[in-house]
């Protein structure tokens, strides 16, 4: 009994200061969210400024560090993500480069006085809202986050930086994600406003908890361009008109003796919001162009209600006979309908949804809704709908919704420097920065390349591996990997070569396919631990690596580096027999002048049509001129001439039938004072 006893002390003294550690935690969280400024004791540290050189030898900015130490001694060196195993959760993203903080020296001594480091991340305007910065550092080989505050400086107006207390040093990461409150809940009534919405409430009645309650309060917006996407490509998300944040909490109590009061913005019902636009533009007319009240009769007055009467009696009959069309097995609705449902859905841990079916939503305000929930719920939102939608559709809604804000759309960037084409840079970018990203590179040199591949779905971290395929591949011999990050450079530069020198002779570049993959763990044989919250850091078990396709692009580099078989030369055709008077002189004088009626002639001179085509193909070859084909045509009918024909008749006749009969009379001409010649030089 006195075991058993000591032993209960001892559980209820671990929970006593378990109990304390979390108080002494939210108390710190909740005092370091409006610390945005330098401490004043870091005006007696000195400043010291670090800059790296990332992998593409680009110096920028590593880190600022207040402290009193031997600057010359400390290295500051970006680490690559692949080898340093850094995790992502949900709705996490890295803003920042890397860092590893070491000592020159093979020293491992600790700092004798704290040093505070300044780390620079980049932010997206979009996103700033609801968002927040904090900081991982490595813990041996795990990342542990350590406490962090948002830090200015005159001289870097237009970078962020968040800072960080270290008395070891370590490598540090800077990481974005969803804003959290961490809020104490007493037994005395309360509200608790998000501090990303202030619409977004939570009240607590008296005596809701029996002793003090930690809330964890996370919001995930819904923007509009997302749920338009979606609906256009997932026809199961076709009649889904507006969604409330996505509202995710951690509680200490899985009972409540109250009901909670939720408060959650909804955007209207596009017909409704489209007809409040209308009367707000009509009333801004109004203000700006008053009319002035026309002087009515008594009876004009009378006849004037009667017909605002009649007119508001339609309305109303309209409204009450006015049918849902009934269509392959679906109602269709037009885009003027302003009836909706709304529906409460809860969220469990490893994804899915439910349809909470017996809560009651009121519609407070346009686009503010209120309804009461008897437990907690760890992940919930509010979905407007087309009416007379069945449960069973509902809940696969909010499953697609949740999965299409957890994912990136992105493109792949394939460059090639145009002074080097085997120079490659292969990158993944967001569809909002693909333009910005093609600027960048062709600034440095890589503007050439095949087109941008088609738009992709990621998650922030997701490791990428190039391949190749066809006649082309890497010079290292290896498959390059990154990792992709929406707010950080993603992208891997190599070399690449042909695979065989000798196959594809028949064009005039080596051709190939790049590949891009995404690597993951597959967990069917051996399923990832999963957290019970979003609060503790995910295990992800080892399970085998798989492969996912997501892209390939045609790829081609030049065969200039290879030397081109040589063009054999033709030997010259003279003509040997002077008792002809056809000469060479002749046939170029011929060619120039018998214009485009040549390939007439050259029917008449029954040359066939595979050789005229041959000829025309080797002209436009080698960049000759049509005299030259012209040329080449009239010395292949002379080759095959019998060297007893009569060759000025032949050709005569041939100039005569294509209509060109003054070069046949220049011929003959041509052909008498040959044989004038002749008789004069016998004679003589």
């Amino acid at each position: 009994m006195e075991e058993a006893k000591r032993l209960k002390e001892e559980t209820k003294q671990k929970e006593e200061d378990a109990k304390l550690a979390k108080d002494l935690e939210w108390k710190k969280h909740e005092n370091a969210r409006d610390k945005h400024a330098v401490a004043d004791q870091l005006d007696k540290l000195q400043l010291h400024e670090f800059p790296v050189t990332s992998d593409n030898e680009e110096t920028e900015l590593g880190c600022v560090i207040h402290g009193n130490f031997d600057s010359t001694n400390l290295c500051i060196e970006p680490v690559d993500q692949l080898t340093c195993n850094l995790m992502y959760q949900r709705h996490e993203a890295l803003i920042s480069t890397i860092i590893q903080l070491s000592w020159k020296t093979e020293t491992d001594e600790p700092l004798k006085e704290s040093i505070y480091v300044a780390i620079p991340y980049v932010v997206n305007r979009v996103t700033q809202m609801s968002r927040e910065t904090f900081v991982r550092a490595l813990d041996g080989d795990h990342w542990q986050e350590i406490p962090s505050k948002d830090v200015v400086f005159e001289k870097y107006k237009d970078i962020r930086f968040v800072q960080v207390e270290l008395k070891q040093l370590t490598t540090l990461a800077v990481m974005s994600r969803f804003k959290r409150d961490y809020i104490t809940l007493t037994r005395n009534p309360s509200k608790v406003t998000s501090s990303f919405d202030q619409r977004i409430t939570i009240t607590v009645e008296k005596d809701t908890f029996s002793e003090n309650e930690h809330l964890l309060l996370q919001v995930q917006p819904v923007d509009a361009s997302s749920l338009n996407d979606l609906r256009s490509k997932n026809s199961v998300c076709k009649r889904l008109l507006t969604s409330s944040p996505i509202v995710e909490t951690a509680w200490e109590s899985t009972a409540l003796s109250k009901p909670l009061l939720i408060t959650l913005p909804c955007p209207p019902n596009p017909a409704k919001a489209k007809k409040l636009a209308q009367a707000r533009a009509l009333k801004e007319e109004r203000m700006k162009n008053p009319r002035r009240a026309a002087i009515m009769l008594p009876d004009e007055v009378e006849r004037e209600k009667e017909r605002e009467n009649k007119k508001k009696q339609q309305q109303l009959e309209f409204e009450e006979h006015r049918h849902t069309r009934w269509y392959m097995g679906d109602y269709a609705h037009s885009d003027d309908d302003e009836t909706d449902s709304l529906w409460l859905l809860s969220g469990s841990p490893s994804g899915r949804w439910f349809v909470v079916s017996d809560v009651k939503i009121e519609q407070i305000k346009v686009d503010l809704l209120q309804f009461e929930l008897e437990k907690p719920l760890e992940r919930f939102t509010v979905l407007r709908t087309r009416p007379n939608m069945e449960e069973e559709a509902i809940a696969p809604m909010a499953s697609a919704l949740s999965e299409c804000l957890s994912k990136c759309s992105a493109q792949v960037i394939i460059r090639q420097r145009e002074e080097n084409p085997f120079d490659t840079i292969v990158g993944i970018a967001p569809v909002n920065k693909v333009e910005r990203v093609l600027r960048r590179l062709a600034a440095e040199g890589y503007d050439c390349g095949p087109v941008v591949g088609n738009i992709i779905s990621l998650d922030e971290g997701d490791t990428i591996q190039v391949r190749f395929k066809g006649n082309i591949k890497n010079v290292d011999n290896v498959c390059p990997q990154f990792i992709y990050n929406t707010n950080l450079k993603s992208q891997v530069m190599f070399s690449t070569e042909e695979v065989d020198r000798y196959l594809q002779k028949n064009y005039s570049m080596y051709r190939g396919v790049i590949q891009i993959f995404r690597l993951h763990s597959d967990s069917t044989t051996k399923p990832a631990r999963r957290t019970s919250s979003f609060i503790d850091d995910a295990k992800i078990s080892e399970d085998e690596i798989k492969s996912q396709l997501l892209s390939a692009i045609s790829y081609d580099i030049p065969k200039y580096h290879v030397e081109r078989n040589t063009t054999p030369i033709r030997a010259p055709i003279t003509i040997l027999n002077p008792n002809e008077p056809i000469s060479e002189d002749l046939i170029r004088h011929l060619s120039v002048e018998i214009g485009e009626e040549w390939q007439k002639v050259a029917n008449y001179l029954n040359i066939s049509r595979v050789r005229i085509q041959s000829i025309l193909r080797n002209a436009q070859t080698d960049d000759k001129s049509e005299d030259c084909a012209r040329y080449e045509m009239l010395m292949t009918w002379l080759k095959k001439m019998p060297k007893a024909a009569d060759k000025v008749a032949v050709l005569s006749t041939a100039l005569n039938k294509s209509g060109r009969g003054d070069l046949a009379e220049d011929l003959r001409t041509i052909k008498q004072e040959y044989e004038q010649q002749g008789l004069s030089q016998k004679v003589s």
